[in-house]
């Protein structure tokens, strides 16, 4: 009975913290029969009220602590740290980053949040860089931790802002490419117009995976482009040298066949003129075509392409530096 008397006093005195009370706080931290991690009646500790109440003299106060747990969870699964970053309060995100053993990769986020995530994914969410770079100064911060399909740089590259991408893409040890995620970076980033992050991923050369394709549909960035009409971005696609243009969706429609069926002569048109575009499916689509001025590229390229045959068939070949017939 007395256990269970002390166990009720607890949340009563960490109403305190809730209240804002420095003096209270600093009795309750005076008790005998502490119990830092004791839950309110809402599941709440006394860090975790202090974090919510967005009070850093408190939350100071309760850190000063010895027997203080930075990596309290509440009901929900929450740390402070979660809960700090998911409100920005960056006073008592540093502090509480400042702190030996911090957890920076705690998936929170049940309960009464939407969904799971962690302090990057909030920082990436709201395209803070700030918060991103000091996050990342965590050396046990994992920078590509996937929650729920989406990890810090598929949230950047849906929203396109450039800076973000950039400050993620800063970390030498971030996966970029798609692996758990419910669609690559790449893919987002096309299929939301984003040509400045398309652009920047590009540039990441081997380090990207261009030829990544979308879970549902199985479309890459360029089949994407392409079936949107996007001249811009095909071409920044196309800039990558390791790109495959004849790679199919599920429905075995590649870039050139979207952009003929949908009528975007310039892309067709791009893609014709790709030297990595292979030539024995050209007469497929020159049927498939309904614009005259897709035909006309579509014939240019066969015509291209049997005069090239012929000249290899009758050129000399060369063996050993020299010429023979």
């Amino acid at each position: 009975m007395q256990g269970r008397h002390r166990l009720l006093r607890g949340p009563r005195q960490a109403g305190a913290v809730a209240h804002g009370s420095v003096a209270a706080v600093q009795r309750f931290l005076g008790r005998k029969d502490l119990a830092l991690d004791t839950q309110d009646r809402k599941g709440y500790t006394p860090i975790h009220l202090a974090v919510e109440s967005n009070r850093p003299e408190e939350v100071d106060l309760l850190l000063s602590h010895p027997r203080v747990n930075v990596n309290c969870t509440d009901k929900y699964g929450n740390t402070p740290l979660w809960l700090s970053t998911y409100s920005s309060y960056y006073e008592i995100t540093e502090r509480l980053l400042a702190q030996k053993n911090i957890d920076v990769n705690l998936i929170g986020g049940r309960g009464r949040f939407k969904m799971p995530s962690t302090s990057l994914h909030h920082a990436a969410t709201r395209l803070d860089t700030v918060l991103l770079r000091r996050l990342f100064a965590v050396p046990e911060i994992d920078p590509s931790l996937c929650v729920a399909g989406h990890s810090p740089i598929s949230i950047a590259a849906s929203r396109g802002c450039v800076s973000t991408v950039a400050c993620l893409l800063s970390m030498g040890s971030l996966e970029i490419n798609g692996r758990g995620f419910i669609d690559s970076p790449i893919c987002q980033a096309a299929a939301h117009g984003h040509h400045d992050v398309v652009r920047l991923l590009v540039q990441q050369t081997t380090r990207l995976n261009i030829n990544e394709n979308t879970i549902v549909s199985h479309d890459t960035a360029l089949c994407i482009a392409a079936r949107g009409g996007d001249l811009e971005m095909v071409q920044a696609l196309l800039l990558h040298n390791q790109i495959d243009v004849n790679l199919q969706n599920k429905y075995f429609e590649d870039p050139l066949m979207l952009a003929v069926k949908d009528g975007h002569f310039s892309i067709a048109n791009a893609l014709l003129a790709n030297t990595r575009l292979k030539c024995f499916s050209l007469k497929r689509f020159l049927e498939l075509a309904r614009d005259d001025c897709i035909q006309r590229a579509i014939q240019t390229r066969m015509e291209a392409d049997n005069s090239r045959q012929t000249l290899l068939r009758r050129s000399p070949k060369m063996k050993f530096g020299g010429l023979y017939s």
